[in-house]
């Protein structure tokens, strides 16, 4: 039995699942906690010993705004174009 916290909002838990996916992607790369970035960390010193972490986080939050911006046109199109989220899944309860 499912439990809901709050006023009922229509919206088929796919929907808020794939928004929460969305979110994740769009933060996980700005945390040191990232598997890739020692990796990452270590290349780039290797052609600048000057780079730190700022320096790769001041490089990929610009991409992290541009892709949080593009996933929410995204979410908000698809809602409104009532676009099925997977196989016989709706966007929202009838």
């Amino acid at each position: 039995m499912s439990h809901q916290a709050g006023p009922p909002l229509g919206v088929h838990p796919a929907l808020t699942q794939a928004i929460h996916r969305m979110g994740g992607s769009v933060a996980n790369p700005l945390t040191p906690l990232n598997a890739f970035f020692p990796v990452l960390l270590g290349l780039a010193q290797k052609y600048d010993r000057n780079v730190g972490m700022g320096t790769i986080f001041s490089a990929i939050i610009p991409y992290s705004i541009a892709y949080s911006l593009g996933y929410l046109i995204l979410i908000v199109l698809w809602y409104f174009l009532d676009l099925p989220v997977g196989f016989g899944t709706p966007v929202s309860y009838p």
